[in-house]
């Protein structure tokens, strides 16, 4: 009998705590452990177990570049570029991609479905470079991705500056951007107080580098795991938090020293909205200058994203990961504000709604990317768009 109270007194006890662990879970989280956003909520602090970023003098950040390649000034070991061509010729037609993490995956996109239109087959790989060669029958056209993952204006205008300082020519450059300068901007630079126009959370990023990062191995493997039992996936948020915090700090940590050096100036949100908007248009006008001066056709490209309102018939898929309000509330009120009719440029195309009446899964993540599907969509529309543009060279 003793026994047999000891044992209801344990599982009582057991009970009790994980009934509780479930409880602070969600009270911290405001997601119910037992779903797939959950799971998706995990994976959002999902890290690299190599130091693979760090702060770049002339363009914010490196490390996101995997290529290198010759070039006038003799610096052939940097990796400046995301992807390169496998083969170089010539009479080849370059293009170089700018942007964030979107227009990275123009050339290798984090998505595993594939599909085939008119016997090409696709995949994660160089979907821009396979559309726009099979549109116009030729392998001619060659893809150099230096797009910055996380980037954002004057990035791009200072990452083509570097390009061509070193001697790197190009006949097209295509900037897709503006959900990170509206969104990682208002979420993540002016809460920490780090000016609108340095990269996103700078004085993290800095710190960041100069970090032990022993600490990731353990978190990572505490974002695969996944317990029916609150109390250990409580353990689980633990390892996770506990890392992050000493690599990047508590979520709206001030860097005191950053913020008071670089006269970070409190203002209202629509003040800090409109040097968002002044500054991409700045920065997009001054990439126009510099096509005028090295004689490449430039095009600026406003990018579709889930949370821009009405511009996708969203799949249920979709809205179970379209949830990070983080992203979601200044997308929907601000994202408006960017305007292509405001650029004094020749080559300019609003993508914000290519999707508005597809009601195919698409969007993959969170945050604003796309499957593999998505991207030749977007990929066509992009094409079609500037059909007699590059049509040109042949």
């Amino acid at each position: 009998m003793k026994k047999i109270i000891i044992i209801i007194y344990i599982f009582s006890l057991f009970l009790l705590i994980n009934i509780f662990s479930f409880g602070f879970i969600f009270f911290k989280t405001d997601i119910n452990m037992y779903t797939d956003e959950f799971q998706e909520f995990k994976k959002r602090f999902s890290k690299n177990e190599k130091k693979i970023i760090y702060p770049h003098p002339y363009y914010g950040y490196g490390g996101y570049s995997l290529f290198s390649l010759k070039n006038n000034l003799g610096n052939n070991d940097e990796p400046i570029f995301f992807k390169i061509p496998k083969e170089i010729n010539s009479d080849d037609i370059k293009i170089l991609i700018l942007g964030g993490s979107v227009a990275t995956h123009l050339s290798l996109n984090d998505s595993e479905d594939n599909f085939e239109i008119n016997d090409q087959t696709y995949d994660k790989h160089d979907i821009f470079e396979k559309t726009i060669n099979q549109n116009f029958n030729t392998q001619r056209f060659k893809i150099y991705n230096a797009a910055i993952p996380g980037g954002k204006q004057p990035q791009q205008l200072f990452k083509l500056n570097y390009l061509l300082l070193n001697g790197y020519h190009f006949d097209y450059v295509i900037n897709l951007d503006g959900f990170n300068e509206i969104a990682l901007t208002t979420s993540e630079n002016i809460p920490i107080k780090n000016n609108v126009i340095y990269p996103r959370q700078y004085s993290r990023q800095i710190k960041a580098f100069n970090k032990d990062i022993s600490c990731i191995k353990k978190s990572n493997k505490s974002i695969k795991n996944s317990s029916i039992f609150p109390i250990l996936e409580l353990n689980n948020l633990y390892n996770i938090y506990n890392c992050h915090k000493k690599i990047y700090g508590l979520k709206n940590d001030i860097d005191e020293d950053f913020s008071n050096l670089s006269k970070f100036k409190e203002e209202n949100i629509q003040i800090k909205m409109d040097k968002i908007v002044k500054l991409w248009t700045k920065s997009s006008h001054m990439i126009f200058d510099l096509s005028e001066i090295y004689k490449f056709k430039y095009i600026h490209i406003l990018q579709p994203n889930q949370y821009y309102r009405a511009s996708k018939i969203m799949t249920d898929d979709e809205k179970k990961v379209s949830n990070f309000k983080k992203y979601k509330i200044p997308i929907e009120k601000f994202y408006k504000n960017l305007k292509t009719d405001k650029l004094m440029i020749n080559y300019k195309f609003d993508a914000r709604n290519v999707f508005l009446t597809n009601n195919e899964t698409l969007y993959r993540d969170y945050c604003c990317h796309l499957n593999n599907k998505g991207m030749f969509i977007l990929t066509k529309e992009i094409i079609e768009e500037f059909k007699e543009l590059f049509e040109e060279p042949f």
